[in-house]
C-alpha cells in the first residue's frame, strides 16, 4: 500500500516512493495532527535538508583544504626582515 503518494504537478517533476514502517506512519500522523504537515511535505523537507547538509559538508571539506593551502602560501610570502627595515 502506498502511503506517501502525490502526483507531480509539472511534467519535469518526478515521484519518489518511500517505504515506511508503522512507527514512522504513526509519527507522521501525529505530525499532521499537530502541525498540519502532510507526509509528502515532511518527506520533501527532509530530503531538501539532507541535500543541503550533504552539500555543506562537501563544501566544508573543500573550504578546509583551501584554507590550509592559503596558510601555506601566506607563510611562503611573508615579508622578510631585509625588506621591512
Amino acid at each position: 500500500r502506498v502511503y506517501l503518494q502525490q502526483q507531480p504537478t509539472l511534467a519535469s517533476m518526478d515521484t519518489v516512493t518511500i517505504a515506511v514502517g508503522s512507527a514512522v506512519k504513526s509519527r507522521l500522523a501525529k505530525l499532521y495532527e499537530l502541525r498540519g504537515t502532510t507526509p509528502e511535505s515532511a518527506a520533501l523537507q527532509g530530503m531538501l535538508e539532507y541535500i543541503d547538509k550533504a552539500i555543506a559538508n562537501e563544501l566544508s571539506e573543500v573550504d578546509d583544504l583551501l584554507l590550509a593551502r592559503l596558510e601555506e602560501k601566506r607563510a611562503e610570502t611573508l615579508p622578510r626582515q631585509e625588506y621591512t627595515e
